[in-house]
Parts: structure tokens; sequence; C-alpha cells
């Protein structure tokens, strides 16, 4: 038996249009002619018709004997068969590209970049983060929680929390949660946690003997980056200033505004407030080596900011956008 519509047995209205049933067929409210020129009987499919000695009907939708490329997959989806195949009720790819450039299998396509995800299809994979920091995973393993993976069977952090707590002397980057009984050890870690708008309050006790140090390396470009913040955040010591040591390897703050918060209707807005700041170095020109920011808005406060620089250049901080300086650095 096909799948299709029957068409009602008495004439009457079909939609608002009157209809005979010896002439028409009147599929989903649409009528029709119940014979083409060609003298073959029709039948319905969905609200419209097929001929079914040369068509198929897909769950409701038509597919023509002339496309030749369609088919239909699992009786319910048409698809085009030059690229994708039918498994087990599943559409994949045959082919796809990222950018230029072929991607296979347990591979999958973010921002442009080919990222490794085991056991996914042809870009069957996810991305999560933004721009430079985006990454690929395998959903059947994993979930993206505010541009950071974590393993399905842990879920997401605790909401993404709105106040949170570091420490170097008391905390550990295996919280989830940055509370102030489990705090985090590093402010990247708890950037990286932190929801929209968050307030991270970093501890600045003994910070000016055993400083907080942010640059990480990156085993495959074996380059240092900092606290990256690609979101609207703001960053308060307590207990005294926090002192973060760059120790000459990175940019010790890079704020930068990404697609998303380019387009967001509230701007990205970053504050930083009692923090001293050494240490901080940039090779690149015209980037600060303590502090540098790019389509944001960035308001320091009773910070101070030593021995850092960019190359080229004697920055320390450096900006693009909107600063709001409410003491000297």
């Amino acid at each position: 038996m096909r799948n299709c519509t029957r068409c009602q047995s008495n004439s009457g209205l079909c939609g608002d249009r009157l209809y005979d049933a010896s002439l028409h067929i009147c599929c989903l409210g649409v009528r029709h002619m119940r014979v083409n020129h060609n003298g073959h009987v029709l039948e319905c499919c969905g609200d419209s018709y097929i001929n079914p000695l040369r068509d198929r009907c897909c769950g409701d939708k038509p597919i023509r004997h002339a496309d030749k490329l369609l088919k239909c997959c699992n009786n319910s989806i048409v698809y085009d068969s030059s690229d994708v195949i039918c498994d087990d009720g599943r559409l994949q790819r045959t082919s796809l590209a990222c950018g230029s450039v072929p991607i296979n299998i347990n591979e999958t396509c973010c921002e442009n970049k080919i990222f490794k995800t085991s056991g996914t299809p042809i870009n069957g994979g996810r991305c999560c983060g933004y721009d430079e920091d985006v990454v690929a995973f395998n959903p059947d393993y994993e979930v993206c929680c505010a541009g950071k993976t974590y393993p399905k069977s842990q879920g997401c952090p605790e909401s993404n929390p709105t106040k949170l707590y570091v420490s170097n002397v008391r905390g550990s980057d295996t919280s989830t949660s940055c509370s102030l009984q489990t705090p985090c050890k590093t402010i990247n870690h708890a950037v990286q946690l932190a929801k929209y708008g968050a307030i991270i309050h970093v501890d600045g006790t003994n910070t000016e003997q055993s400083p907080y140090y942010e640059c990480q390396r990156d085993p495959e470009t074996n380059e240092y980056t900092g606290i990256k913040i690609r979101n609207s955040v703001h960053i308060v010591g307590v207990n005294g200033t926090a002192a973060i040591d760059g120790r000459s390897k990175c940019t010790v703050i890079d704020i930068v505004g990404t697609k998303q918060t380019r387009r967001a209707r509230s701007p990205m807005e970053v504050s930083l407030i009692g923090l001293n700041i050494t240490g901080g170095f940039s090779k690149n020109i015209d980037v600060g080596g303590a502090i540098n920011t790019k389509d944001t808005s960035v308001n320091v406060n009773r910070c101070n900011l030593q021995n850092s620089t960019g190359k080229h250049t004697n920055y320390a901080f450096r900006y693009s956008q909107k600063l709001a300086l409410e003491s000297d650095l």
C-alpha cells in the first residue's frame, strides 16, 4: 500500500472549491485532476499528486520520475543522491570539503578548519566555541557548554555561574563551579566557565610573592597564550590586589569581541579591577603585552601594569575601541 492520502469518494468541497470525485482527487484540501493527459490515474501525495506508474511518494513529498537524483530515505526524507547516501535510515555525505580541502569520515569542519571527531560520519561532529577558539566534538560522547566541551556523562557545569572565585592557594581547576567553597585555581579556567556578565573574584592573598601564572603553551604551535576573554566578564581582585605574572611569555589578558558578540544587541563589556599585571609580552606588532583589546569596551580601575611590552612598541596596553580608565596605570 502506497504512503498516499486516499481520495474522498463523494463529490463535495475540496478546501474551498467544489470538485467532482469522478473527475478530481482531493489531496489535503487541494483539488487536482484524477487523470492526466496520458490517461494515467493519479493518486494523492500530501497536498500534491503522483503518477503511481512513474513517480513515488516519500512521506508526503512527491518524487517525480524526471528527478533521477532524488531518492527517498526511511520512507520520509527526500535527498539528493549525488553527494548523500541513506545508511540505515540516516543521511551521510559521500564527499565534502572544508574550504578547499576535502574531509573524510571522523572529521568535522568548523570555521574552515578540520578537526578529528572519532566515530562520526563526514562532517558529522558539532562545533563548539567561536573564531580561533572553536573546537569540534562527537555529540555522542561530549557536550558543548559556553565554548568548552565536557564528557556527556558529566554534563555541563553548574549552569555557567555568574559569581566565580579563584584562589591559587586552595583552588583547583577540576572545579566546575568556581564557587567560594570550591574555587578555581586559574583565572583562565574561571573565564571559560563564566556566564555572560559574570563577576570573577580573584583572591589576592600572598600573590605579590606567588602571583598567578596564566600563560599556557599550545603544544601544536608552541606559542604561549594568556587569559583569553571572548565574552562580557568582570575580573575583580579581592583580599588585596591580585598579582598576575606573564613571565615575558604572552599577552597576559587578551580581550577580543567575537562574531557572536559583535552581532549581539548588548555590546561586549569587560572590567578589570584591582589587578597588578607584570611580565606581559607580545611579539606581534601593535598587540599589547599586558592587556590587548579589540572590538569591545573595557573598564580598567585600580590596576598596575609593570614590565610589559609589545614588539616594536612599548605598548603594555593596546586598545581599539572604547576605553575607560578610572586610575593611572
